[in-house]
């Protein structure tokens, strides 16, 4: 207690002998009675409180005994056990009632997207200004190509500044959409600094690019190309399937050149806070008229870029490492194993497969073949068709219209919104028609809020994102064989289904199912090739279903099978 604590006044005013209280004396003076001339004693007594003490043991067992007290805790021990019961029961009911989390749940952001991807010419003029329409399209990533100018990193001056393209991603981010660069890293432009170095004779670059002083090699490959200031040929790359002496091809066999290439992904990644790469013609990195069985070598380049990204740029893993593969034979080199994947999507055009001439056994065959080719994957992986896959609609500069008919496009479409394992990508104008294409540039496609194809891929985009369970990880089956009607049914127990009929003739059919363990007695229309919003109406699934020619039904059921 400080001084401070203490009431001076009231201290010194108190008495000390009790002469004038009724309480006892704090002070006390004895005499002394021993003689030794000592004038006694002054003791100082502090008053001692009350203890407060429980029952004793007798009164314990008093109570102990007393039938009431008997009655009481019996009737506690009882209502204690019959809660804990309860609660053990619950729990169990629990677990064996409520759902289980949906298969989904575990899927990446870039599994569950939908991707469109763009041709930009003016980031201001074109994308930027346009999150509305590409919104509409259910589509919730964006990947823009030929973006970049002389230099990886730097924009081409059409396309936009960097203020602009900063914008342009914080905008993105804002409506929930995600950005995805695409990068060929196969060449530069001829002119670059690089090959300019090169042939002077920096000896930092000696080895960038694939060349050769040999005179003889020309007349053996018409893509080596002379380089006219030095005497040197360089390799010009095939872009489109055509040769074009406007670029040179990079050496990937130099370690400084994937260096030069990882830097560019950390540039866009933390400098511009993008959401992916996609990596085109990943599979021709070292070319193959130069370098014969050369998946092995391009598969370990890539490797070392994901890695790279993975563990210096982006730690967390949240950022989409795309691979494009341009040779559907060698996909399958490139997936990896679940726990070392090459890529987290495998850019595949398997479904361009299908054409104006194909039938609905032949749209099995291309589905099936397909999927069995790729390696089979644990269920615990992500999905039990093996690795994931990044689907386009179309080929790159062919309009789906031309590869299917203008009589199917609907159809494919249909078709293709119910692949399994597949992020779907489309090219931006694979929404329009060749007419609309005709009246339209790039960045104007955006005007075409009210075409039917819009409006399609619209509902098809919403009823996948909705239904991602049974689209994406359901199973799928063909509960009919027949040439010209295709039969495909997506479900995931317990969860909405659905049942594609396609017919491919140019007649009017009707069809049966077979018989099978999954579909119910009835479904309900959804949607059709020739009407985006059909007059509802319930299809009884074990009666003859009637198709028009060319048109295709899409039937919402619930499963009869439920885990």
């Amino acid at each position: 207690m400080s001084a401070e604590d203490i009431d001076v006044e009231k201290a010194v005013r108190e008495p000390l002998t009790g002469k004038d209280t009724d309480g006892p004396a704090k002070v006390q003076f004895v005499t002394s009675t021993t003689g030794d001339g000592k004038n006694g004693e002054v003791n100082i007594v502090t008053a001692t409180k009350p203890r407060r003490s429980g029952l004793s043991k007798e009164e314990l067992m008093k109570y102990a005994n007393d039938p009431f007290w008997v009655r009481l805790r019996m009737i506690f021990f009882i209502l204690f056990w019959i809660i804990w019961f309860g609660m053990l029961i619950g729990a169990i009911v629990i677990i064996i009632v409520v759902p289980k989390c949906p298969p989904s749940s575990k899927l990446k952001w870039y599994q569950k997207t939908s991707i469109y991807e763009v041709d930009v010419k003016s980031l201001a003029d074109g994308v930027l200004g346009n999150f509305g329409y590409i919104g509409k399209l259910a589509m919730e990533s964006i990947v823009l190509n030929s973006f970049y100018g002389n230099s990886f990193t730097e924009l081409k001056s059409e396309v936009g500044s960097d203020s602009e393209f900063k914008s342009f991603v914080d905008k993105a981010g804002n409506k929930g959409k995600k950005v995805i660069l695409a990068f060929d890293f196969r060449y530069t432009i001829k002119n670059h600094t690089w090959l300019q170095k090169q042939f002077s004779g920096n000896s930092g670059f000696a080895d960038y690019y694939l060349y050769t002083d040999n005179e003889t090699v020309f007349s053996k490959n018409d893509q080596w190309t002379k380089h006219e200031e030095s005497g040197k040929y360089y390799f010009a790359p095939l872009i489109d399937g055509k040769i074009d002496r406007d670029f040179a091809t990079l050496n990937f066999e130099n370690k400084e050149v994937v260096e030069e290439v990882k830097n560019v992904i950390q540039f866009w990644k933390k400098e511009r806070k993008v959401n992916g790469f996609e990596l085109l013609n990943a599979d021709d990195l070292l070319p193959d008229s130069l370098f014969p069985n050369n998946t092995k070598r391009n598969v370990e380049i890539i490797s070392k870029l994901r890695t790279h990204l993975y563990t210096k740029v982006d730690v967390s893993g949240k950022t989409g490492f795309f691979v494009d593969v341009s040779n559907r034979n060698e996909i399958a080199e490139f997936v990896g194993e679940p726990d070392s994947k090459i890529a987290d999507l495998i850019v595949t055009d398997f479904f361009t497969a299908i054409n104006a001439n194909s039938k609905a056994k032949d749209v099995k065959k291309v589905m099936n073949d397909h999927y069995e080719s790729l390696p089979k994957w644990p269920s615990a992986a992500g999905s039990r068709y093996g690795p994931w896959l990044g689907c386009r609609m179309s080929k790159r500069g062919k309009a789906i219209e031309e590869t299917v008919g203008v009589d199917m496009v609907n159809s494919a479409y249909m078709m293709f919104y119910l692949m399994p394992n597949c992020t779907v990508m489309l090219t931006a104008g694979d929404e329009l028609s060749e007419e609309e294409k005709k009246t339209s540039g790039n960045s104007t496609y955006y005007d075409h809020y009210n075409s039917t194809k819009v409006e399609l891929v619209r509902k098809l985009g919403r009823i996948r994102r909705q239904h991602i369970d049974s689209i994406l990880m359901g199973s799928i089956k063909f509960p009919l064989e027949d040439d010209d009607v295709l039969t495909l049914v997506r479900f995931y127990p317990g969860l909405d289904g659905f049942l594609l009929i396609v017919n491919f003739a140019n007649e009017d059919k009707t069809v049966k199912l077979d018989t099978n363990d999954y579909l119910p007695d009835k479904g309900s229309l959804i949607l059709t090739s020739k009407e985006i919003e059909p007059e509802k109406q319930d299809i009884n699934l074990k009666e003859d279903i009637s198709i028009g020619a060319k048109e295709s039904k899409l039937v919402q059921f619930t499963p009869l099978i439920t885990e």
